[in-house]
């Protein structure tokens, strides 16, 4: 059991989450409310896909992974699993730069084809990887529910823009968000409560900052 907890908690490491769903918006079909580029990820052209795909695995996979790899080669932190609590404000404040850089490098390229969806997703990764650096100063947090979480409150508030999408969809990112807390509790890395503030904070400030990006 402790096996398929380990590698689990590997398939659905944080940074992945990103990726994971901009795949699951870009290439499974929904229909948007309103047919221009900007409301809709699957209808983009594949060159715009293979664009932000790539541009999705630089800043929320490559360079973060990189910047904790040099982290741990230079002893800043102790473990890649990142299981002391003083030790994880690096790794977080590093991921929140990251995700500043590409928000507004998107801001920046922004001439009305760029779904305003990535620019917010991006915008809601930096604020969740700040709020989770200040609870950090008093208790751990699950960076794996966290992300899990912030996975269900893209797709959740991305789908309010379609008027046809898949609601398997919703249903396999649950089931991923059980798998990742399971083995986390499993592995004895976090409380339940730990994981729970995880979730909650990665999915509410996800499907905050995409609903209030969309009014204004």
């Amino acid at each position: 059991m402790n096996f398929l907890a380990k590698v689990a908690s590997i398939v659905f490491l944080p940074l992945f989450m990103p990726l994971y769903g901009l795949l699951l918006t870009l290439y499974i079909p929904s229909i948007p409310e309103n047919f221009y580029a900007r409301y809709s990820l699957f209808y983009l052209n594949p060159e715009f896909k293979t664009s932000f795909l790539s541009l999705f695995s630089i800043f929320t996979i490559l360079a973060p992974g990189l910047s904790l790899l040099m982290l741990r080669l230079n002893k800043t932190v102790s473990s890649l699993g990142l299981e002391n609590k003083e030790e994880r404000k690096y790794p977080i404040a590093i991921t929140a730069f990251y995700f500043f850089l590409m928000f507004g490098f998107l801001m920046y390229q922004q001439q009305g084809n760029i779904p305003e969806v990535l620019i917010a997703t991006s915008f809601g990764g930096f604020l969740s990887a700040v709020m989770c650096l200040v609870i950090t100063r008093w208790t751990k947090i699950s960076l794996h529910a966290m992300g899990v979480g912030s996975l269900l409150g893209f797709i959740i508030a991305y789908f309010q823009t379609q008027s046809y999408f898949e609601m398997n969809v919703v249903y396999l990112v649950i089931l991923m968000g059980i798998i990742t807390t399971t083995s986390r509790l499993i592995l004895n890395k976090h409380t339940l409560k730990q994981i729970g503030l995880g979730y909650g904070l990665g999915f509410f400030v996800q499907l905050l900052t995409i609903f209030i990006y969309s009014q204004v």
